[in-house]
């Protein structure tokens, strides 16, 4: 695999993170903690609706322009328009239900509902990319998509809204005159055809991804749900931030491994040594960044989000420990989706998202926003067992050749 190309990806993704980074601060100093735990809440929810709005067809995108299986093959030339109209129909039905279902807070369903349908079109377009390999050109659109949407976002700020719902419309907004605008080579139009094997083989994906947002975003909620304090709930929103953009940096790096993995999928001597030796740089990096957001929660805290955060390191001090398995685990998770194990991947991010909700059930109305920490550092290293027991297990299972396993019962 080309350096030059990871360089790229980890130019244009430290560039994406140290803008959302700083459009968070920025966010958090100009709401203040209690609506910055509102607007904390509206993105975890949105995370939730995003994967119906995927409908799992970034992933397939991914994995089919990199590889395609036979069932899928002759439907690849069509699969980015076909996500497009997915996404824009599934869009329709979330805006008429928000209206429907939520008269209190039509402004902020709405605007959550604008927002991650530009996340999610966004997302299409890198997915398409690097499945084809064009990794500098992805590196491109992200940084042109996410200059723009974060120009729409400060201008609202400087603009003086002060309302979360505002600030999420602006961020979609941005993110979809992105797709019209800026030149990227991919699907601009959607098609509404329907494909009964797409959806078959996207069930899992789509299954895998809410399991996945459930464990990873289900804290927030449920801290308001379980009646936590909003000021505590935006400090704890302040110090994920740091969770979330370590993540973000180690992004590149697993699609790339994702890629190396899927072309060796029929050699699983050079696939094992390829998934080894990723896990080992994984585990060191994840180490390292560990201890280092855990050593200085306190002064990265406060430097960056202001003194009005301070109760906020403690809970970036805990936190910071689920990151030794965060990175390795999105290693696994690219290894067993180059498998074609969407089944056992659905079923392993089921048992963690229960477990994970369970966790933050018993924790949270003891510990508050610290149980909540911990029940994050907790699922993540279930997640890392889980899917370490199961990758070792699949890599010695038997290649099957010409088929998709997602469609072997």
């Amino acid at each position: 695999m080309n350096r030059w190309l990871l360089l790229f990806q980890w130019i244009a993704t430290a560039y994406v993170g140290a803008v959302s980074l700083c459009l968070s601060i920025l966010i958090g100093r100009h709401l203040g903690p209690a609506a910055f735990g509102e607007y904390g809440v509206a993105v975890a929810l949105g995370a939730v609706l995003g994967v119906v709005l995927d409908g799992g067809f970034k992933n397939l995108l991914l994995r089919e322009r990199t590889l395609a299986t036979d069932a899928m093959a002759g439907s690849v030339p069509r699969l980015h328009s076909l996500a497009i109209g997915h996404a824009l129909m599934a869009t329709i039905v979330a805006v008429v239900l928000a209206l429907v279902l939520l008269p209190g807070s039509r402004r902020l369903a709405l605007a959550t509902v604008v927002c991650f349908c530009g996340v999610v079109l966004s997302q299409f377009v890198s997915a398409a990319l690097r499945g084809e390999g064009r990794f500098a050109a992805d590196a491109f659109w992200q940084i042109g998509a996410r200059t723009l949407s974060a120009a729409t976002i400060a201008f609202a700020i400087v603009a003086g809204a002060s309302d979360p719902a505002v600030i999420l419309a602006a961020w979609g907004s941005g993110l979809a005159l992105a797709i019209l605008v800026l030149p990227h080579g991919e699907a601009r139009r959607p098609s509404a055809e329907w494909h009964p094997c797409i959806y078959r083989t996207a069930a899992f994906l789509i299954w895998v991804d809410l399991a996945t947002v459930v464990y990873f975003r289900a804290d927030m909620p449920l801290l308001k749900i379980l009646g936590a304090a909003p000021i505590e709930i935006g400090q704890y929103a302040a110090a994920y931030r740091f969770v979330d953009a370590l993540t973000l940096l180690s992004t590149p790096a697993s699609y790339f491994v994702f890629r190396t993995l899927r072309l060796e999928f029929r050699d699983r001597v050079r696939f094992r040594a390829r998934l080894v030796r990723a896990l080992a740089v994984a585990a060191v990096a994840g180490g390292f960044a560990s201890a280092t957001l855990h050593g200085f929660a306190r002064p990265l805290v406060q430097l960056a989000f202001g003194s009005s955060y301070g109760e906020a390191a403690p809970f970036l001090a805990v936190l910071a420990w689920s990151v030794i398995f965060i990175v390795p685990n999105l290693v696994l998770t690219q290894a067993a989706i180059a498998l074609n194990h969407e089944r056992a991947y659905a079923a392993i991010a089921t048992v963690v998202a229960i477990v994970n909700v369970a966790l933050n059930v018993g924790l949270i109305p003891i510990y508050g926003a610290a149980g909540a920490a911990g029940a994050t550092v907790a699922t993540e290293a279930a997640l890392f067992l889980l899917f370490g027991i199961g990758v070792y297990r699949w890599c010695k299972q038997p290649v099957v050749a010409a088929h998709d396993r997602s469609t072997i019962p």
